[in-house]
């Protein structure tokens, strides 16, 4: 079960990347955390601040 996880977040990672190459490596690395939603917020580029506001905006009251 533990390998199929892995397998699993590796396959979504790498259609991310495929499906997106456009943005910024990190872009993809914190989409893949935070979920797709993040690079329509984000821009090209990843930016430190864009990430915390973006993960306050979807905290919203529990921020």
């Amino acid at each position: 079960m533990r390998m199929e996880s892995i397998e699993v977040g590796v396959k979504y990672f790498a259609d991310m990347w495929k499906g997106q190459r456009e943005y910024d490596v990190l872009n993809i690395v914190q989409a893949y955390n935070f979920g797709g939603g993040f690079l329509s917020h984000s821009g090209k580029s990843y930016s430190l601040d864009s990430a915390i506001q973006f993960s306050k905006n979807q905290a919203g009251e529990y921020a």
